[in-house]
């Protein structure tokens, strides 16, 4: 990978649509394309949201910012 690739951001707002945002993760971690990074804006979800996010934060796989 080219040391000057530009960085691909993905902007997620979701409000209760964890197994969506699961799907996503899951396709994000599967790219080739390494510089990315994927922003998760959370208006209150009560599902699984929150714990989802913060299970992958640990994993370190993929830049993640949480709102």
């Amino acid at each position: 990978m080219k040391k000057n690739q530009p960085l691909i951001t993905i902007l997620t707002a979701t409000h209760n649509r964890y197994r969506f945002l699961k799907r996503l993760y899951k396709s994000l971690e599967a790219q080739s394309y390494k510089k990315i990074e994927w922003i998760v804006g959370n208006d209150g979800s009560k599902d699984k949201t929150h714990e989802f996010i913060r299970s992958v934060l640990k994993k370190k796989k993929i830049k993640i910012k949480y709102i």
